[in-house]
């Protein structure tokens, strides 16, 4: 309203200032009113009314006194949201109505109520996005970008009702310093090579064995971690007989992560009186489904196809939002402890290999043989070869380009991992939680 006031003095304060007329501000309200909010009803449903006969039940009417919701709309004083409300009581006087003795809008007694907020046009949208990916058009869809535009457009200003950001910073200095990562062994070979070297084998596959993931399609290699160590080893859903390995890897520099636990409850800003307002809370409710979808647990047999939304999600925010976003944060489905899983998009999902010179040699064993029998007991052994002359302490900065020419990698690492955490976990039981339900039957 400031931007359409002329410089004069105002009627109500007598003060000097820019102002609009009465008239051009009730205009403003009627608007605001239509687009956000809904006048309660005055007396209670035929249901409720036989509610309070039958029982202790006390009707009271829902909402805002009109008068209230005007001053705290607007940030004006009591007789200027009066003389609003008059001329908009005005405005709406429909004589049938009140022949018949019915409540008209912004009648002295009414009260309001946040109209619901619809975003089907999203759903809608969305639905039209997934059944695309699915069944018409998965490499060179043209609905996908425009629709993952529309929907993550400013996502990195967005933020809670309790003003907490959606985009989360995870590194150094910060709440999240490192990641727990789990893998599952049957073979005794692969174990022993996965102990030798926890770097390479514990650390995201090598393109050629990524494996389509939720937020990773086949061939791109991403790194999936968890905050906790338990939630790592639930994730990988390992059976009883099976043994796995976890490890925890430090984070080497700052990260940022698209909290998905945010995005459910994320929040429009800006005013009611912006005529974009109501898009933009309804887009917001749509996000909040949106980290559901994400996050839903899917079945085994349906991955194939459930996963592909999230997966073309995952690479626009990695293409698309980069460097501003590293990864995603989101809620275990398996643990439900609130606990969180993040994936590090490509870019920043290298782990540091460890200093090891080709003379060393590494050995693993993997237990001991007791007078009770073989007890599992995990040493890893390295021996270094003496060397006839030493040489002289390497640049860090050639050591790391040396590091990415033996790698082939030219992305900067961002992980590191803690060779003291390196557990090895035999899996003797599964625990499932679980709701049951009685199948009756029924005959003619």
């Amino acid at each position: 309203m400031k931007k359409i006031g002329t410089m004069t003095i105002c009627s109500f304060c007598r003060r000097h200032l820019k102002t609009i007329s009465l008239e051009q501000a009730a205009n403003i309200f009627d608007k605001v009113f239509e687009q956000h909010f809904v006048r309660t009803e005055d007396e209670p449903t035929d249901m409720e009314y036989m509610m309070s006969r039958e029982s202790d039940y006390e009707w009271e009417r829902s909402g805002e006194d009109i008068l209230e919701l005007l001053q705290e709309v607007g940030h004006i004083e009591p007789e200027v949201a009066e003389g609003i409300r008059q001329l908009l009581e005005d405005k709406h006087f429909d004589i049938d109505e009140t022949a018949m003795g019915e409540e008209s809008d912004f009648a002295p007694d009414s009260r309001y109520t946040d109209r619901k907020i619809e975003s089907e046009e999203f759903h809608s949208e969305w639905r039209s996005f997934e059944e695309s990916l699915k069944t018409k058009s998965r490499y060179f869809s043209k609905r996908a970008p425009l629709t993952l535009t529309i929907l993550f457009n400013g996502i990195h200003r967005s933020k809670t009702v309790g003003n907490r950001p959606v985009i989360l910073s995870a590194g150094p200095g910060t709440s999240i310093t490192s990641l727990f990562r789990a893998r599952v062994f049957q073979d005794d070979a692969k174990l022993v090579r996965a102990l030798e070297r926890p770097d390479l084998e514990i650390g995201p596959p090598p393109p050629a064995a990524a494996v389509a993931g939720r937020m990773n399609a086949r061939g791109i290699s991403t790194f999936y971690g968890a905050t906790h160590r338990e939630v790592a080893l639930s994730e990988v859903r390992p059976f009883v007989g099976s043994r796995v390995v976890t490890a925890q890897f430090d984070l080497l520099r700052p990260i940022s992560l698209l909290d998905l636990e945010a995005l459910s409850e994320v929040s429009a800003s800006g005013s009611l009186f912006d005529d974009n307002h109501r898009y933009q809370m309804a887009k917001a409710n749509f996000l909040q489904s949106l980290s559901q979808k994400m996050t839903a647990p899917v079945l085994p047999d349906a991955e194939i196809f459930e996963y592909l939304p999230t997966q073309v999600i995952a690479e626009y925010l990695a293409s698309q939002m980069k460097p501003e976003l590293d990864g995603i944060l989101y809620p275990s489905a398996q643990t439900k402890t609130g606990k969180n899983n993040v994936v590090l998009f490509h870019e920043s999902s290298l782990v540091e290999r460890l200093e090891i010179s080709d003379d060393t040699a590494i050995s693993v064993e993997t237990g001991l043989q007791t007078a009770d029998g073989f007890e599992p007991e995990y040493w890893v052994f390295q021996r270094t070869a003496p060397k006839e002359e030493a040489t002289d302490a390497t640049d860090p900065f050639a050591a790391e380009m040396s590091q990415k020419v033996r790698s082939g990698d030219r992305r900067i690492p961002a992980l590191r991992i803690d060779l003291s955490s390196v557990e090895v976990h035999h899996i003797e039981s599964v625990v499932y939680k679980h709701s049951d339900y009685q199948v009756h039957r029924s005959q003619d």
